[in-house]
């Protein structure tokens, strides 16, 4: 920070308001090898979220296992196996990166792995299984064996919510401080990097169809009746089905394939069915909206384009950039004609 009068940060009214980890984030979180440190307020509130998130997440779990941890499952879903090897995966980088004092490094993998694979995807896609009693007990050991490592691996980024955290889990032959718990010592056969593909195959099919409700203004976790696709989810029905929110997926293309949004994503092509999920006139209008709005830019870029003064005169590059943008412009006008023509219209 500078001396100058005025222009140092107080870090004891920014522990006050965010806490001790959230600063301790900010700052470590942006140790690279070829960057200056930036501070701001809306980093450190984003790493105070992140505190929130381990805290949340974890009550969540402890609230779903009240019985401890269970011995180990004799057998583990794909997306048991699959969390498991992302943590096998997230142990390596960050112990490599501890090693080489890389702390941005390591609190990239770490953030990755608890908000994103753990929390976004393995726990949406488990609640299901924590609700039954006949089924709970596997997710329970993968989530408290992931929390324990977790918590491990970022206790030297964010000491305190990780020793409170600790102290907490149901878990056997428990360190009396995190801080004296031995690394994670995680077994081989957790790597799996095939069940990783296939399972993240089947994510990205999950987001295409998120994708394509959102297009039509479906509300997320609303259930809709029906969703097809042509193609091969290697075992990753259950987890479209379930996460894109939708009661029956069958194998196969659409009757009507002109009265279905379609996508095509990892070799599997999409249909979502339209009729009965759209208010036909309000569509109409929204796309009457778009379409005239999107022709005005188009108009304007032509316009640009076909001046040879604009042509000459400007950089190569922004020239190229425009075009772009304007081929973008058409393709987006000629998908509001396609989806015009699903209405009739």
């Amino acid at each position: 920070m500078s001396k100058s009068l005025g222009t140092g940060i107080d870090p004891m009214g920014v522990i006050e308001s965010f806490g001790a980890d959230a600063i301790r984030w900010t700052l470590l979180s942006q140790t690279g090898s070829n960057q200056d440190l930036r501070y701001s307020d809306k980093k450190t509130e984003e790493a105070r979220n992140f505190c929130n998130k381990i805290w949340n997440a974890t009550r969540f779990v402890l609230m779903n296992a009240p019985g401890g941890k269970p011995d180990q499952p004799g057998a583990l879903e794909p997306t048991d196996r699959w969390l498991l090897s992302r943590l096998h995966a997230t142990e390596s980088a960050v112990r490599e990166a501890y090693e080489t004092f890389d702390l941005q490094v390591a609190a990239q993998h770490l953030y990755r792995f608890w908000w994103s694979e753990l929390c976004d995807w393995y726990i949406e896609v488990s609640k299901s299984r924590l609700a039954d009693s006949a089924t709970r007990t596997t997710p329970q050991w993968v989530l408290l064996t992931c929390i324990e490592a977790f918590v491990t691996m970022l206790h030297p980024l964010l000491p305190f919510v990780t020793e409170e955290v600790y102290s907490h889990l149901p878990i056997p032959n428990k360190a009396p401080f995190l801080m004296a718990a031995r690394w994670p010592e995680l077994p081989a056969s957790f790597a799996q990097p095939d069940v990783e593909a296939d399972v993240e195959r089947a994510f990205e099919v999950t987001r295409a169809l998120r994708a394509l409700r959102a297009e039509i203004e479906l509300p997320a976790m609303q259930t809709i009746p029906l969703a097809y696709y042509v193609g091969d989810l290697r075992g990753g029905e259950s987890i479209v089905r379930t996460q894109a929110w939708i009661e029956t997926l069958e194998a196969g293309p659409p009757p009507e394939p002109d009265k279905a949004l379609a996508v095509t994503i990892e070799g599997v092509d999409l249909y979502l069915p339209i009729v009965g999920l759209v208010d036909v006139e309000k569509e109409s209008a929204r796309l009457d909206r778009e379409q005239e709005k999107l022709s005005a830019e188009l108009a304007k870029l032509d316009q640009r384009l076909s001046n040879p003064q604009f042509v000459e005169r400007a950089k190569p590059e922004v020239v190229e950039r425009e075009r772009a943008n304007a081929e973008d412009l058409r393709d987006r006008l000629s998908k509001i004609d396609a989806r015009r023509a699903m209405f009739g219209g």
